[in-house]
């Protein structure tokens, strides 16, 4: 059998993989096979053998068309009972042993995969099918030759068998183009969306209390990560420090004219940040506001010189987050600790950082749809008075694999909704 995939396709291929990997976060563990049909167009047009073959990438959105009638359960020891409940209710019909701590359920309908397969999700088990997905008619395939657009008939793999038919995945194809055809796939990729959604979890520890400083816009240039955090190590236990810094000025209403933002432009006063952009400095004077040197901190300055445009701004706080351990073991608090550098400004206590728990194995949404949650511990903050055991509610940002939460990118607390 000929290796289409000769060295030199293989070693230009692994250069566009490594490329495109710093651009999509592909699910952890992809199918195990993949394959286009590698005998004709979409149209059932004969290929041209002599055509050259071409290592290329696609991102394709592709439609889950039927499964093969089996579910591929790993680690499916805490699921036997449930397994035992398919095969009573005629769902099932045989399981066929793999190794140790896998087996696979074979049903009776292809269509019946994933209500069978969302019955058996628990902590730690993985289910999988085999799948036919259909792409569109065309797509645009990125080789080591350029771009070029191809087809392919159908596409064959394993993936999470939850996925409903008639849903639609984002994939990564890996393989040839030959005469306007994607074949030899070789690997096939489900590459996560980003989804606001929102969960309920449980607090199940206070790790570290959340404070701010608010720093005078004109002091700004004292405070920096680097000068809090030498400032606090081996004072406060577990301290982590993050500065927003607010080197700008913010426009009043009215809002300047244009013709008054280039007046201000000509007149190119110092403390006007210049700003590269696109490798050229331009004066940093926006819709909104005017950037301003960071070691720059004379207000009335420029107060004064904008006086002469009619124009008004204010001076935006500089914030100042540290979170450090709430156990109760510490030595000093945020506040003594600025005290003693005197360090004159006001600290207000957040909240604590809190450890949440996700309980449910599966959650639904404000549609109706159900996700499967494959990351079910993260943190946040919250308000400190909240109880170990509370539920409390969040707005979170996920990257969902089809209807898997494979990631939280952010919780922020929207309210507590009792114990338990």
């Amino acid at each position: 059998m000929t290796n289409y995939f000769d060295k030199k396709n293989l070693i230009m291929l692994g250069a566009l993989v490594i490329v495109l990997a710093f651009l999509i976060e592909p699910l952890a563990s992809s199918p195990r096979n993949g394959s286009g049909t590698g005998v004709t167009t979409g149209t059932g047009t004969q290929l041209n053998a002599s055509a050259k073959k071409i290592a290329g990438i696609a991102l394709v959105n592709a439609t889950v068309t039927e499964y093969q009638p089996s579910i591929r359960v790993v680690n499916y020891a805490q699921v036997k009972g449930e397994i035992k409940k398919l095969q009573d209710e005629g769902i099932a019909t045989y399981t066929t042993p793999v190794s140790a701590n896998e087996i696979i359920v074979n049903l009776v309908k292809g269509d019946d995969v994933p209500a069978a397969a969302l019955r058996l999700q628990k902590e730690n088990v993985t289910t999988l099918a085999s799948v036919i997905l259909t792409p569109p008619s065309s797509f645009e395939v990125t080789t080591v030759q350029g771009k070029m657009n191809a087809s392919t008939e159908m596409i064959s793999g394993e993936i999470d068998a939850t996925v409903p038919i008639g849903e639609q995945l984002q994939l990564r194809l890996a393989g040839n183009v030959q005469d306007g055809v994607l074949m030899d796939i070789a690997s096939i990729d489900l590459i996560p969306v980003r989804k606001n959604i929102a969960l309920r979890a449980t607090l199940k520890e206070k790790s570290r209390l959340n404070e701010q400083i608010g720093v005078a816009w004109e002091k700004r240039d004292q405070f920096t990560d680097n000068s809090i955090s030498a400032l606090v190590t081996g004072e406060l236990d577990n301290a982590t420090v993050k500065t927003y810094i607010s080197d700008a000025v913010a426009f009043k209403a009215p809002m300047p004219s244009n013709k008054t933002l280039l007046s201000i432009l000509a007149s190119n006063y110092t403390w006007i940040e210049k700003i590269n952009v696109s490798g050229k400095e331009v004066l940093g004077v926006g819709d909104r506001g005017i950037a301003v040197y960071h070691n720059f901190t004379d207000k009335q300055k420029i107060i004064d010189d904008l006086a002469i445009y009619n124009v008004t701004v204010s001076f935006p706080e500089t914030v100042v987050e540290v979170n450090y351990s709430a156990s109760g073991n510490e030595s000093k608090t945020l506040s003594q600790v600025l005290t003693e550098a005197n360090i004159s400004t006001t600290v207000q206590t957040q909240g604590v950082v809190g450890k949440m728990e996700i309980a449910n194995d599966v959650i639904t949404d404000e549609t109706g749809r159900d996700y499967i949650v494959g990351q079910k511990e993260f943190e946040s903050v919250i308000p400190a008075d909240t109880a170990i055991g509370q539920s409390v509610a969040f707005s979170m940002e996920v990257n969902v694999v089809a209807n898997r939460i494979v990631k939280i990118n952010s919780a922020d607390f929207m309210g507590r909704l009792g114990t338990g």
